[in-house]
């Protein structure tokens, strides 16, 4: 990939106040902005392939924002955009969004943002090999997801026989994780519970816990590694699964709740986790809640390389979390409580 500073990305925004913040963002990441308001002075730049990436947010006259993405693309194929959904639209799916066209929602964030830019960067630094290779798995994800949704359709049409059917086809694929899910269950329940939740959101914490791993069974095994071993595309879809599985349950009856909490579990407290680089209190507190009980179990029944922990040692591994990984407030909270021991989970 180029260095940084020699990256431009294109922003579409006809409101001055975002369009002002975008840039501002993405200026104090080391890029350069071009900022445009008129849709044709943003075809006239990828006509001259002056940008790396484009960012279109909003409608603009008589442009959609996917229109406006189409013709961008008719101008420079090599040019990902990255398109600005609006709160509660639905997706279009996950076939085709990934890589060269990419949606993320409104209302943005830095994070969601940035994010955003450098798989695009990914992408259009990418080989014609690597870009081959990323959609051939994208097929295998996508495959993988209508195989669960098919299985779940021969279910009872109900909250729970959708979520005893996807248990059933983590379990098959990441052995184990049924039990994972199971005490990260107890774990965020017990947490809700301390902190006050009322009842309709411990049970959309409780949904989440079971199934915040379901993303990384819908990957294939190649790129069911840990993130830090992976590199290019393979790394920045393996990264995405958040929202697959978000895409998967928000269709299902009764899961949209919990569908909006697993996608947002894997984020980082200081931003640097994924798909959207939220921090702090950009992430609904279910989903901080959910993260904080699966470091819980993970630090009690250990993961391969590193064994469990247990009592005042695991008390101080979950600590030594707090503020950068897991919520500060909610890790207190746990360990606050002098009953609860990690190892009995």
């Amino acid at each position: 990939m180029r260095p940084i500073a020699s990256h431009q990305v294109l922003v579409v925004e006809s409101d001055p106040w975002l369009q002002h913040a975008i840039a501002c963002w993405i200026e104090g990441a080391g890029f350069e902005c071009l900022s445009v308001s008129v849709p044709d002075e943003a075809l006239a730049l990828a006509q001259e392939e002056e940008a790396d990436v484009a960012i279109v947010s909003g409608s603009i006259d008589a442009w959609t924002p996917a229109h406006l993405a189409h013709a961008l693309q008719s101008r420079d194929a090599d040019l990902p955009v990255v398109v600005v959904r609006p709160n509660g639209e639905t997706a279009r799916g996950f076939r085709g969004r990934r890589g060269a066209v990419e949606e993320i929602e409104a209302p943005l964030t830095r994070g969601a943002v940035m994010r955003a830019v450098h798989r695009a960067l990914e992408w259009r630094d990418a080989s014609a090999d690597d870009r081959a290779r990323y959609r051939e798995l994208e097929r295998s994800i996508i495959a993988q997801a209508s195989l669960v949704r098919e299985a779940c359709q021969s279910e009872p049409c109900t909250e729970a026989g959708l979520t005893s059917a996807f248990t059933a086809f983590l379990d098959r694929r990441l052995p184990g994780a049924a039990g994972h899910a199971a005490r990260t269950r107890s774990v965020a329940l017990d947490l809700a519970r301390a902190i006050g939740m009322d009842p309709a959101a411990c049970h959309a914490v409780a949904q989440a816990a079971t199934l915040h791993e379901l993303g990384l069974a819908l990957l294939p095994q190649v790129l069911r590694q840990p993130a830090e071993s992976l590199s290019g595309l393979d790394r920045v879809l393996a990264l995405r699964h958040p929202d697959v599985v978000f895409e998967l349950l928000a269709a299902m009856p009764g899961l949209g709740e919990a569908a909006a909490l697993v996608r947002a579990s894997h984020e980082r407290f200081d931003g640097q986790g994924h798909p959207r680089g939220l921090s702090g209190l950009e992430i609904p507190m279910g989903a901080r809640l959910v993260a904080v009980a699966c470091a819980v179990d993970r630090i009690a029944t250990g993961e391969p390389g590193r064994p469990g922990v247990a009592g005042s040692v695991a008390q101080a591994a979950l600590t030594a979390l707090a503020g950068t990984a897991l919520d500060p407030d909610l890790v207190r909270v746990w360990t606050s409580q002098a009953d609860r021991v990690l190892t009995a989970r």
